[in-house]
């Protein structure tokens, strides 16, 4: 298990746990788009992405849901471990 931000026993594992996310695209030259990208999302939780246009937020969501080029390097690749499951 995994510690969410409120901590303590009762602490739930994370929906969405994202660990040093780094895309590249290259081109004439290698386009860093995102570099070092780390958060955690816990059950109940809200995240916001804020930043300038052309920081890589939407990249950063489109990595996370695989639907980049195959020749675009995401790394660590995007992983489904933990999947919603019907109530």
């Amino acid at each position: 298990m995994v510690p969410t931000a409120t901590g303590g026993a009762g602490a739930r594992e994370p929906l969405l746990a994202v660990d040093n996310l780094r895309v590249e695209f290259a081109a004439r030259r290698v386009v860093h788009a995102v570099r070092g990208l780390s958060y955690t999302i816990a059950p109940g939780e809200t995240l916001g992405l804020v930043g300038e246009s052309g920081s890589g937020k939407s990249v950063s969501a489109l990595a996370l849901l695989g639907l980049l080029p195959k020749r675009v390097a995401v790394e660590p690749e995007p992983r489904p471990d933990r999947r919603p499951t019907d109530h």
